[in-house]
């Protein structure tokens, strides 16, 4: 699930695309490990992060976008989620690629929204 991070419980779909140069939040699961011991089915801390540690980046409309947090999901059991900046000069469209890699494993290609 890929969310307008301006509007976190809006998805980035036709209906409400996100803006170029905006952050997504996507939700997943499979990042691997984080740079903490976290219990199973115990929910992630807030403070500090648990972060991935396997090298992770996304890519949007075909143009690599910053990550800027990559771990659990604070709060959750097993739910990651990746902050990432939707690249300001990529075309707008309905339906915009977004693959994330994690320790050199791509994601099926998702959609979502930009204006």
């Amino acid at each position: 699930i890929v969310v307008d991070a301006a509007r976190p419980t809006v998805i980035a779909d036709a209906a409400n695309p996100v803006a170029r140069g905006g952050v997504v939040t996507i939700y997943l699961e499979g990042l691997g490990a984080v740079n903490q011991l976290i219990e199973a089915g115990q929910p992630a801390p807030f403070d500090p992060l648990a972060r991935a540690t396997n090298a992770i980046t996304v890519n949007i409309g075909g143009q690599p976008a910053e990550v800027l947090f990559a771990g659990l999901t604070p709060g959750f059991a097993g739910l990651y989620q990746i902050n990432a900046m939707v690249p300001a000069t990529i075309a707008a469209g309905n339906a915009v690629r977004v693959i994330v890699t994690a320790g050199g494993l791509s994601s099926v290609p998702a959609t979502i929204a930009v204006r």
